[in-house]
């Protein structure tokens, strides 16, 4: 094990002291001590405001979490406006917000989260919304480390040290509320912003019977572009703190094998720490990467077809389409 993931697998110290914005709108409920002997997980949600599609989030992975007996616990970090970080790819130039979202202010938009989450049984514990990007540090170079989008020198791997900074100091929060809560995790999920689920998400009853269960990771089998899929992960609580601290992992020199692109940095992650990769079929994981377009009268969902890996597109209702193929050729 590298000497910076044999450090940070270790669990960090609380941080809530020295942590940046308000975590939850004035009034907002904390969370309940979960029952004696009630599993408790985490549930982290990480993006931009403009992109995040919620629906399918609460009905087909909260509600389940909660229905399965979990006590849910949800954290929240999302950019208020990403016009810019900007996206690689061009077609997301070209979505629209959700409209319940998109007129909401920083307080309005904590207050929408907590009471949508809060209404599928789970907690909030924090929904922070940053005003700017992630500020990151200095990039180290790490030759032959996501060589396809540097981040030493690459937007787009600039805001993949982003989105896992947000991680990590989600991460350090969840350290803070278990201290406060005298509660462990035992499972934990990182969803991204334009998540659609197609199904219920993996039930923690089942993947807590898994042999050596605290040190599996759970990455769909497809989409891994040659490594393991990061859209949508589950980890066991000895997986976490890996996991969870990919930013501070990269910035101290990372890995010491090549690796092109997040997908295979992740794995060579996984593989350096010690811990099991389990790749569930894309039926047993269903989640994709989505937008809506259109006007805010006549909105269409499309499916990102760069990330897609389920079946015909034309068998889920949901969507019109690929949004690569359906988004108009004038609106591009």
């Amino acid at each position: 094990l590298p000497a910076s993931f044999r450090v940070l697998s270790e669990p960090a110290p609380p941080m809530s002291a020295t942590l940046p914005g308000t975590c939850l709108p004035p009034g907002a409920m904390r969370c309940a001590q979960p029952e004696v002997g009630q599993r408790t997980i985490a549930v982290y949600i990480s993006g931009v405001k403009s992109r995040l599609l919620l629906n399918s989030t609460l009905e087909r992975a909260l509600v389940p979490l909660v229905r399965d007996g979990s006590a849910v616990h949800v954290y929240v970090s999302l950019l208020f406006d990403g016009t810019d970080i900007g996206s690689w790819m061009p077609v997301r130039a070209h979505a629209t917000e959700d409209p319940s979202i998109a007129p909401l202010s920083h307080t309005d938009l904590q207050e929408y989260i907590v009471d949508r989450i809060s209404r599928t049984g789970a907690c909030v514990v924090c929904a922070e919304v940053l005003d700017k990007p992630e500020p990151i540090g200095e990039v180290p170079e790490n030759p032959g480390q996501i060589t396809k989008y540097p981040p030493r020198a690459t937007k787009a791997g600039q805001r993949l040290l982003r989105l896992w900074k947000s991680r990590e100091r989600m991460w350090h929060r969840s350290l803070a509320s278990e201290a406060q809560s005298r509660t462990k995790y035992e499972l934990f999920f990182w969803i991204r912003d334009d998540s659609i689920w197609l199904g219920d998400v993996p039930m923690p009853s089942k993947l807590l019977a898994t042999p050596d269960a605290p040190r599996t990771v759970w990455a769909r089998a497809c989409g891994g572009f040659g490594g393991l899929n990061d859209k949508s992960v589950i980890f066991g609580r000895l997986a976490a703190p890996v996991l969870m601290t990919l930013y501070s992992g990269f910035m101290h020199g990372g890995l010491p094998t090549n690796t092109s692109n997040a997908e295979q940095y992740l794995l060579g992650v996984v593989h350096a720490a010690g811990m099991v990769a389990i790749s569930p079929s894309f039926e047993a994981q269903p989640e994709a990467s989505a937008m809506l377009f259109g006007s805010p009268q006549n909105l269409s969902l499309c499916a990102i077809g760069h990330y897609w890996c389920g079946q015909a597109i034309s068998t889920y209702s949901q969507f019109l389409g690929f949004c690569e193929e359906v988004v108009p050729e004038n609106s591009r």
